[in-house]
């Protein structure tokens, strides 16, 4: 499956493939792929642009990801935990894993 495209031309964008999964589904999202958003937001930090953060749905994939971002950056994520969102709790703890792993600075990160 080819990864969605936004409409738009972005300043800067890291396009990952995954499924909406746990770790025992097919194609889940993978510990290198939680680094990878760390390491694409942690390079454009200092931007002051947006974040936007899709997945194909809108509510488990992406939640998860905006979730662990807001939390990390000490910022409200209630907003995540009811609807219409509902986080996909694998990648959420795999972003969490890997904010407190990339480049051994969670401080950076987070």
């Amino acid at each position: 499956m080819e990864p969605i495209k936004p409409c738009f031309q972005p300043d800067a964008a890291i396009y990952l493939e995954f499924n909406d999964v746990d770790e025992q589904g097919e194609h889940p999202m993978k510990l290198e792929d939680a680094a990878a958003i760390w390491k694409f937001l942690f390079q454009h930090a200092r931007t002051d642009k947006q974040v936007i953060v899709q997945c194909e749905g809108g509510v488990s994939r992406s939640a998860a990801i905006a979730k662990a971002i807001r939390r990390c950056r000490g910022l409200d994520w209630s907003m995540f935990d009811r609807p219409p969102y509902h986080p996909n709790a694998y990648c959420f703890g795999l972003m969490m894993k890997a904010a407190g792993t990339w480049e051994g600075s969670r401080q950076q990160l987070c």
